[in-house]
């Protein structure tokens, strides 16, 4: 039974063997502007066709077990048997980034079929085609541990073989106070616009190849730590950030008047939940990691701590996943499979950010009870409506086993890489236009830093955080609703 406190194992269990299933994606059949079936594409032989014609959710889920597939289609939510799919017990658990459905689980005997949306896997522009699957199937073959249907899944895959591997006992996810600590003042990747709106000939773009992957090779926190100071009673005795390797702390930073960064190493959340470089002067009080909170000394504000949890060193046991992963995306760029690539990309992403979970599941249901709440759809049109038959019912997982602090720290790693690379050049006297996660943009050519590859844009036009877009190449980068 599932209780708040008790201490849960990473990983639950280790695979006996790979999950193998074919591949398909469902291409509608439209009459009258609606959805009234779908085409079911495999491959068969060298080509793909298709396999049947599906016109209810029975059909789909008898296909699925006839023929052992996954199935892929553009949107989940916009499934057109969605409802009837809810209603007969299939699985719908929503995104905890986006609050969008994402994969669909149908449970038959012992074994679960997935429906799973596409852009799970690429952005919303790219097309569901045999293409496609083409790229996913040569992902799933390069990189050995059978067939998942999410990136973060596939990853985990990987990450928990290697576990095994390693011989290494099972570790423990954090505490409950650390866990919701790091829930509470975590951040996610960061991104900045520095508000210069507007358009220039050239920019320079500079990011850094498998940023959150590298840093998982430097070596992460588990569950060896220790604990020291007391809750709101803050010191300047900071000699212990010295001699750890690194630290979540509770801490007090004063930026003084007259010594206000154009860039910052910390962060706090506004009013409506988001993350905010701190740049103006004040107190501020929260929780940081000591990498964070080294950066802001150096920058000559005031830090004062108080209760922190100690590592006094870091675990290389995803070391050899990290390195893996990244030779995955290599083989694939070398065998100029682009596509399958980007793919790859997620994977290592998808699987550093399913540490960073909550101990919570938001399912998708159509028979609400007390606590439920409307579910909108927010990838409606702009002359649909935004109410659906759904609710959401949210579902405390108690003993989730995820390892909050690994997934944490590795994202606060890359945010306090890219801090650093902005520094360096705000100190050669270069403007800094905007930041995303991996990248900076900046106005003359950057320094050649070993890990970071440049490319250059043209007609550039920076829209705000996350957004932008060339007005020469006609191409746009839209930023997401939320930045956490």
């Amino acid at each position: 039974m599932s209780r708040e406190g008790h201490t849960s194992w990473w990983p639950e269990y280790h695979f006996t063997r790979a999950r193998m299933r074919n591949l398909s994606y469902l291409r509608p059949i439209v009459e009258d502007n609606r959805i009234v079936a779908y085409n079911l594409i495999m491959k068969g032989d060298d080509t793909y066709k298709v396999v049947a014609t599906v016109t209810s959710h029975e059909e789909l889920v008898w296909c699925m077990e006839h023929f052992n597939v996954d199935v892929y289609i553009k949107s989940v939510h916009h499934y057109v048997w969605l409802v009837d799919a809810i209603k007969s017990g299939a699985s719908g658990i929503l995104a905890e980034s986006s609050g969008l459905l994402g994969v669909l689980s149908i449970k038959r005997g012992r074994y679960k079929y997935k429906l799973v949306s596409s852009t799970l896997w690429e952005n919303n522009n790219a097309p569901i085609d045999d293409e496609f699957l083409d790229c996913l199937t040569e992902v799933y073959t390069e990189y050995g541990y059978g067939v998942h249907p999410t990136p973060a899944s596939l990853g985990h895959a990987g990450m928990v073989q290697h576990h095994k591997l390693s011989g290494r006992k099972r570790i423990s996810r954090p505490s409950q106070p650390l866990r919701h600590k790091l829930y509470e003042y975590g951040c996610g990747g960061r991104a900045d616009d520095f508000g210069y709106h507007d358009v220039y000939s050239e920019v320079w773009k500079q990011d850094r190849d498998n940023n959150y992957a590298n840093e998982m090779i430097g070596g992460v926190p588990t569950d060896k730590y220790r604990n020291i100071g007391m809750m709101n009673k803050f010191s300047l005795d900071l000699l212990p950030l010295a001699e750890c390797a690194t630290a979540f702390c509770q801490a007090r930073i004063t930026i003084q008047e007259g010594n206000e960064p154009y860039v910052s190493p910390f962060y706090i959340r506004n009013g409506s939940g988001l993350l905010e470089w701190v740049r103006r002067a004040g107190t501020y009080t929260g929780f940081w990691w000591s990498p964070m909170l080294k950066r802001c000394m150096d920058l000559g504000f005031i830090v004062e701590i108080g209760f922190c949890w100690v590592w006094d060193e870091l675990d290389f046991l995803f070391k050899p996943w990290a390195e893996e992963a990244i030779q995955l995306r290599k083989n694939l760029v070398w065998q100029n499979k682009t596509r399958a690539a980007k793919l790859a990309k997620r994977v290592i992403t998808g699987a550093i950010g399913h540490h960073s979970m909550k101990d919570i599941l938001t399912m998708l249901v159509t028979d609400p009870i007390e606590g439920d709440v409307p579910f909108l759809d927010l990838e409606a049109g702009s002359y649909d409506t935004l109410v659906t038959e759904f609710y959401r019912r949210t579902i405390h997982e108690y003993n989730a086993n995820h390892l909050t602090m690994v997934g944490y720290f590795v994202v606060m790693m890359g945010n306090v890489g890219l801090f650093d690379r902005m520094l360096e050049e705000l100190r050669a006297g270069n403007i800094i236009i905007s930041s995303n996660y991996d990248d900076i943009v900046v106005v003359r050519p950057p320094m050649d830093v070993p890990g970071w590859k440049v490319v250059i844009r043209h007609q550039y036009h920076q829209l705000g955080i996350r957004q932008s877009e060339c007005l020469e190449d006609g191409v746009i980068f839209p930023g997401k609703r939320k930045v956490a």
